[in-house]
């Protein structure tokens, strides 16, 4: 029976424009699928490098960070606390940088320890860490932008002045410092000439101690003219992004899969309208109704396999490709598509039973149909 079956596959004209319709709609799912796996996989990444017990203190009614004017004298204050588990005061300004003919403007951030304020955000440097005069480290987005390596010389522009820094290391934490470029505390007067102010104070508490009351604790100690606000909550944000990705494609997913069906039912009665003759011959020899059947959903059977088959393998090389070549384009691009092994296994699955559900009704009704017959639809 499967050898007939084959035989009539091969010799079918049409075998190969069938194929493509069912592996070009399991394309589409396959390339969506594999551009969201990798969108959640970074999205879930950040949530290992996220701290949900970072603080800022900041002046109240400034319009941005960069605006912010706090005393530095409450530095020492957060420091001596048993609360804090680390302090990190911090100026932020944005000044131009003009490296092989690309000029931009991008943001400085000031830090009195890049090497202790890199490491509590989790990340990983290649080169070393910034610590002397016209000394920086370039987040990995910002390098990747300007094609920027250790040891490279950066032209800042600041108003009327201009400065030449070194490239000492570049660093990914995975976070919005990977675009901004990290230079020493020291070196901050030069920018702003206001050695008594920082943009605002970044800190963390132990994780043995009662946050409510440390943080109360702590506004006791500041000026009015300064608030505390805690970072987002990036676990919980992420967690919903992902749930409504995923309430999407699901969605997505049935829309596809009764395309597949739908193709299938037009491909079944094709396939019976122009085979009625072999069918008749079949009868007419003493061919049985049930092996009828089995004909022609093995037939179908094999179009779905292999259509979703070369589906899934045109969607994500596609995807793949696409990515590839818009990173030649623009470097900053980076997308890495991929698909697991349990969800080629469920497309493979589902398109074979959505097929399957759409060449049902007329492999019946051809069963049941006299062969003088031709109406199958």
């Amino acid at each position: 029976m499967f050898a007939l079956t084959f035989k009539m596959f091969l010799r079918d004209r049409n075998v190969l424009s069938s194929v493509l319709a069912i592996s070009l709609l399991v394309a589409i799912l396959s390339s969506v699928f594999s551009i969201a796996n990798y969108v959640s996989f970074q999205t879930s990444s950040l949530v290992k490098y996220s701290d949900s017990g970072t603080y800022l203190i900041f002046e109240a009614g400034s319009r941005c960070l960069s605006d912010s004017m706090v005393d530095v004298r409450l530095v020492g204050k957060l420091k001596n606390l048993s609360q804090t588990k680390y302090v990190f005061p911090q100026k932020t300004l944005s000044a131009k940088i003009i490296f092989s003919n690309l000029c931009c403007s991008v943001t400085f951030r000031f830090v009195e320890d890049v090497e202790a304020f890199l490491k509590s955000r989790g990340a990983y440097v290649n080169g070393t860490f910034a610590k002397g005069f016209f000394e920086a480290n370039v987040g990995d987005l910002l390098a990747k932008m300007f094609s920027l390596n250790v040891g490279d010389n950066l032209t800042v522009v600041l108003e009327d002045k201009v400065f030449s820094f070194k490239t000492v290391g570049v660093f990914c934490s995975r976070a919005q410092v990977d675009s901004e470029i990290l230079v020493s505390m020291s070196f901050a007067e030069n920018f702003t000439g206001n050695p008594d102010f920082v943009s605002f104070i970044e800190f963390a508490l132990k994780d043995d101690v009662r946050k409510t009351e440390a943080i109360k604790y702590i506004m006791g100690l500041l000026p009015e003219n300064v608030m505390v606000v805690q970072t987002a909550q990036l676990k919980n944000f992420v967690q919903e992004i992902n749930s409504q990705t995923l309430t999407l494609l699901n969605f997505w997913s049935i829309t596809v899969y009764a395309a597949v069906a739908l193709v299938s039912y037009i491909i079944t009665v094709r396939y019976l309208l122009e085979s009625s003759y072999t069918f008749a011959m079949l009868k007419a020899i003493g061919l049985k109704r049930y092996h009828m059947l089995t004909l022609i959903l093995a037939y179908s059977t094999l179009i779905s396999l292999a259509g979703s088959i070369l589906g899934v393998a045109l969607g994500l090389v596609g995807s793949q490709a696409a990515s590839t070549f818009y990173r030649w384009m623009n470097p900053a691009f980076e997308v890495s598509p991929f698909l697991e092994v349990g969800q080629v296994l469920q497309i493979l699955t589902l398109t074979l039973i959505s097929s399957f559900f759409g060449c049902m009704y007329p492999s019946i009704k051809a069963m049941k149909t006299r062969w003088v017959e031709h109406d199958f639809s």
